[in-house]
């Protein structure tokens, strides 16, 4: 789970560094396309990133779990857990160009887990929240 979570924030980090100027809102959008110019993305022992969308004001990096030992119970109960796994990543992505993008925007970034029978986790981190980490 945290090999996919690392190569998620790398390949979102690579990508949205390269979104063109504009207001907040536009390199939101930017980044998104480019980033689903990707797409699908194989995550080795997860399943695959198959979009990255807006919503609500965040990147949402949505993945298809295909790895039938990741199932939905596991990841909904354990929702603080994985959240604090994926928090070294967090922090060093507050310190380069992606949090730029996000903080122009106001916005946050959310895991979206969804499995074949379409039960979805997010787990996510408000712009808020990011900012503290970035202190």
């Amino acid at each position: 789970m945290r090999r996919f979570i690392y190569s998620i924030l790398t390949l979102a980090t690579i990508i949205i560094a390269t979104a063109c100027s504009g207001n907040g809102s536009k390199k939101l959008d930017m980044a998104v396309e480019k980033m689903n110019s990707i797409c699908p993305v194989e995550v080795p022992m997860v399943g695959t990133v198959n979009a990255f969308v807006v919503d609500d004001n965040n990147i949402v990096i949505v993945c298809d779990v295909t790895n039938e030992n990741i199932t939905y119970d596991d990841i909904k109960a354990n929702e603080d857990s994985v959240r604090e796994q994926v928090k070294p990543a967090v922090i060093n992505m507050t310190h380069g160009k992606l949090f730029d993008v996000l903080r122009e925007a106001n916005a946050g970034i959310v895991y979206r887990y969804q499995w074949p029978d379409g039960k979805k986790v997010d787990i996510g981190y408000t712009y808020a929240e990011l900012e503290e980490m970035s202190k």
